[in-house]
């Protein structure tokens, strides 16, 4: 893939272990996670309200909200790209250690079934995360306002630039999974690891042993691009030397 096809590329993010990575990469599939789960304690612990007059029970409400599953994204903005954000580095990437998995977005929301539900995050200051039922069936009450459920968050998250596809099951206990096929193009490393758990500064990603693994894994069109600077640039270059950034300018193509 050329520097300019990437660039013309609407791309989504997920960033995650190099060793999940690898399951990813091998199986073609993203795992839909729990509510509850979430780092975010509005989300994982929602409060509840009521209609006047509701029959509903608080624990029949956890349980249905116990059916959803989400997969957390991240998209480009006019602030920043992506793959270069620190604290997602820091978060979900094994403090740099791990690594930034690129989709196509357009490819990948292709890959929906028709009970998935996809959007960008909308970020609102102070917001708790209630859930408020306003009819006696949950199941409606939720599908009637899961963006305001599922897809707002506290201003507090805004540096995530989430985009979030939703998806509910018919048991709380099964799995779900995204088969994201010919979506995935390239896998970008910060670092390379050591076998003493240590990273040296000037370690270089393309001589380590996680860009060998990868490149055994990966498929032969996935790009392997390692991220850093240069004088303070930022840098997303091949293991050839070819630059995928813009000479620090970004244009944003995001929804």
């Amino acid at each position: 893939m050329t520097f300019l096809k990437f660039q013309q590329i609407d791309k989504l993010y997920h960033y995650t272990k190099f060793d999940t990575a690898i399951r990813i990469i091998l199986s073609q599939s993203l795992k839909f996670g729990r509510l509850g789960d979430m780092n975010d304690v509005n989300e994982a612990y929602k409060r509840i309200s009521y209609a006047y007059r509701s029959t509903v029970k608080t624990e029949d409400v956890q349980k249905e909200l116990k059916l959803y599953r989400q997969i957390s994204l991240t998209m480009d903005s006019s602030n920043y790209q992506g793959f270069d954000i620190s604290a997602m580095w820091g978060h979900y990437a094994e403090k740099g250690k791990g690594v930034c998995l690129v989709f196509d977005k357009r490819r990948l929301l292709k890959h929906l079934s028709k009970d998935m539900y996809s959007c960008k995050v909308n970020y609102r200051r102070k917001f708790k995360g209630y859930v408020h039922i306003n009819s006696n069936n949950i199941g409606k009450s939720l599908e009637r306002k899961r963006k305001g459920f599922f897809f707002t968050k506290s201003s507090d998250w805004k540096y995530e630039q989430e985009y979030r596809i939703i998806t509910k099951v018919n048991d709380c206990s099964d799995d779900i999974f995204l088969d994201f096929k010919d979506s995935l193009i390239a896998v970008i490393l910060q670092y390379a690891d050591s076998c003493e758990n240590y990273v040296p500064v000037n370690d270089k990603v393309f001589s380590s042993l996680n860009f060998k693994i990868l490149s055994r894994v990966a498929e032969r069109n996935l790009l392997i691009l390692e991220y850093g600077d240069f004088f303070g640039e930022l840098t997303l270059c091949d293991s050839e030397g070819e630059s995928y950034v813009n000479d620090g300018k970004f244009v944003d193509i995001a929804d």
